[in-house]
């Protein structure tokens, strides 16, 4: 019998982290997956619309650009919102209402009979959007093994890259063609909902947050049950890791002072200065891009069918992204990954020729989703559990604040006729985010999460 419940709690983690495989239903990375998928196509879908709606509410591009920055101010509020929520309630919760919010601002912003009403829309979409993608990287690293969790962390977001796959061909069917294709495009992500009405029943509760929070024998009685599982498919577990066994595990309830101590506050603002970079260079170059190249002198057409080389991208991001997380420190996938991302928008703005944007967008495409579950899981690695979702939130909430103020900037310049302009400013982007996570980030890779404690 352990002396101290916190011991216990450092025994069932140290349990579950000997776990050679994953040891949860494959179902529940599915329909994780299809919330998933949902919230990736509403983030890429508006890029290919704005250019139409703008012509059919008599707007100038400027003006239609709102919508995409208002979903991306909704990211914000949503990320500091649902991610206090999956810090004090759980992890489920947290993603259910997500969910519902991409599904209900999407449909709302498909039936939009103004600007206005498609702004307040894309808000809400934002909001659910923030919950999806920064509640499930917390929540499948906490269910997985130590020496798996980036793994699968990947097979998570697989679903995200084919979303942003899909998108290209599909906006090349609907929106040229339909005065109601746009339309069509952004109400799409309504079925989100149906991941949440499923789905909801089949998630477990990430046994971390159930020890943090003092709730020892549910999260024992769910590792017992893991640990069945696992015997029945490769035998005797390995022995639990020595440095766990016994390992505290107090009930300490999140606050966001305890966050913004001495010894997390400075690398909280390292990574949101880290996401405020990348994400103003990425959303630039996905969000504006086929913008950018109708005002160059390419047509729609032409610009939709350029980005079907990022589907390409986007299909090998998903097999190769689960595969390599674990084989390199995730700290220097990131800088190399950023690296390519950064040379591809100059090569863009030097010469944007057909060949050169085929194979542009094609490497930032499968650049940026290999990318984003190696900079979840490295920044989540950072934090402990019982402010992991709020840490993420706040880096990458707040990091959409550059996403946000991107469109003014690269519209700006690109309104006066300067092209390579527009293109170097997200490539400057990429640049400071590799000198920050140079600078700060630590190597991270196999540690249990729970040497980490506020």
């Amino acid at each position: 019998m352990m002396g101290t419940e916190s011991e216990l709690g450092g025994d069932i983690l140290a349990r579950l982290d000997r776990i050679p495989i994953w040891p949860y239903p494959r179902i529940l990375l599915v329909m994780i997956g299809i919330g998933y998928f949902f919230a990736l196509f509403d983030v890429t879908n508006i890029g290919f619309t704005l250019p139409i709606i703008a012509k059919q509410f008599h707007v100038t591009a400027a003006v239609a650009s709102v919508a995409f920055s208002t979903g991306l101010v909704g990211y914000v509020a949503g990320a500091l919102i649902t991610s206090t929520i999956g810090d004090y309630f759980g992890r489920r919760y947290s993603l259910g209402i997500s969910f519902v919010l991409v599904g209900v601002g999407s449909l709302a912003a498909g039936l939009s009979p103004s600007m206005l009403w498609l702004d307040v829309s894309r808000f809400v979409a934002g909001m659910g959007i923030a919950g999806a993608l920064d509640a499930t990287t917390p929540y499948i690293t906490e269910l997985a093994p130590a020496k798996i969790r980036g793994r699968y962390a990947g097979w998570a977001s697989m679903y995200g890259s084919l979303a942003v796959a899909v998108v290209p061909p599909l906006a090349l069917l609907f929106v040229p063609h339909y005065v109601w294709g746009w339309r069509a495009m952004l109400a799409i992500p309504v079925v989100a909902v149906v991941s949440v009405l499923i789905g909801f029943r089949l998630m477990v509760e990430s046994p971390r947050w159930l020890v943090h929070h003092g709730r020892f024998q549910e999260a024992q009685d769910l590792v017992a049950t893991l640990e069945v599982r696992a015997r029945q498919r490769v035998g005797e577990l390995p022995p639990t890791e020595p440095s766990m066994n016994g390992k505290s595990t107090e009930n300490r309830r999140f606050s966001w002072a305890a966050l913004l101590n001495r010894k997390y506050g400075g690398i909280l603002a390292a990574f949101i200065g880290f996401w405020i970079f990348f994400l103003a260079a990425d959303y630039s170059w996905f969000g504006l891009g086929p913008t950018l190249l109708v005002m160059h002198g390419f047509s729609i057409a032409a610009t939709i069918t350029f980005w079907l080389a990022a589907s390409a991208g986007y299909i090998v991001a998903a097999f190769v992204a689960p595969v390599i997380s674990d084989l390199w420190e995730r700290k220097w996938w990131v800088a190399t990954i950023l690296t390519i991302l950064m040379v591809s928008t100059l090569l863009v703005g030097v010469a944007p020729r057909v060949l050169v944007i085929y194979v542009s967008t094609f490497l930032l495409a499968s650049g940026s989703m290999i990318f984003t579950p190696l900079a979840y899981t490295l920044t989540v690695e950072h934090f402990p559990a019982e402010g992991r979702n709020s840490a993420l939130a706040a880096s990458d909430g707040v990091g959409h604040i550059g996403a946000a103020l991107a469109p003014a900037i690269i519209l700006g310049v690109a309104g006066t006729g300067n092209f390579f302009g527009a293109w170097f400013a997200m490539a400057i982007g990429f640049l400071i985010a590799i000198v920050f996570v140079l600078l700060f980030a630590r190597r991270m890779s196999r540690r249990s999460l729970e040497t980490l404690e506020l």
